[in-house]
């Protein structure tokens, strides 16, 4: 994968999980409906205020805990990548610490 694509899908993802929190807050409070201003038209959260109208009571949680996990592994993901892609620049440019290999027993 072109390594301008992969930082452009992770910023895309990394300005998601904010989103997807204040989405799980919304479903999960029935007082997030009356937002105002700016966030008022952000397009997740008008299409949560029909999700949230038609989940039930008892599902609200599920369903905002859900967003919070999907949020939550976003951020993951972007610092599993970010490190990853450093260690392999440290290998390609040999300055990565030589790991010895593992010691293995026979039986």
């Amino acid at each position: 994968m072109d390594k301008d694509v992969l930082q452009v899908d992770l910023a895309a993802l990394g300005r998601l999980a904010p989103q997807l929190r204040t989405l799980g807050d919304t479903v999960k409070t029935p007082t997030a409906s009356n937002v105002s201003g700016s966030c008022a038209e952000i397009p997740t959260l008008t299409a949560v205020r029909g999700v949230r109208e038609q989940t039930f009571p008892a599902h609200r949680a599920a369903v905002s805990t859900r967003c919070s996990l999907v949020a939550d592994r976003v951020d993951n993901a972007r610092i599993n990548f970010a490190e990853a892609s450093s260690d392999r620049a440290a290998v390609i440019a040999g300055t990565a610490p030589s790991a010895s290999a593992p010691k293995t027993v026979l039986v």
